[in-house]
């Protein structure tokens, strides 16, 4: 299956509220050199999410192009020097709406 979410310039969906772990925050200077990354995420750029997945499979790519349509959760990988930043924005709920993206290292998952 081929990807089809290429980055916008406007955001792809909401947010709701966004929130950060300790440890996402100790990779960084000051908090908002988060905001790059969140931007990214926000406007269909999901990192370096795998592209590959196993025959009749959909990579994580593809699952984050169909959460779009379908409202389930979306997932984005993001290097900070050595470190990988995972933001994850949760499904939607019954009314359309996602109430949250957390910002996070794969160790607080």
């Amino acid at each position: 299956m081929q990807t089809t979410t290429t980055t916008t310039a406007r955001p792809l969906f909401r947010l709701g509220q966004t929130v950060a772990t300790p440890a996402a925050l100790a990779l960084v200077a000051d908090p908002a050199d988060l905001v790059p990354f969140l931007a990214r995420h926000h406007r269909g750029d999901w990192g370096d999410t795998g592209r590959d997945a196993d025959p009749g499979e959909m990579s994580d790519w593809e699952l984050n192009d169909f959460a779009l349509l379908d409202g389930s959760r979306i997932f984005s990988v993001y290097q900070i020097g050595t470190e990988k930043i995972w933001i994850i924005t949760d499904a939607a709920d019954e009314d359309g709406r996602r109430a949250s993206t957390c910002i996070m290292t794969p160790e607080d998952y």
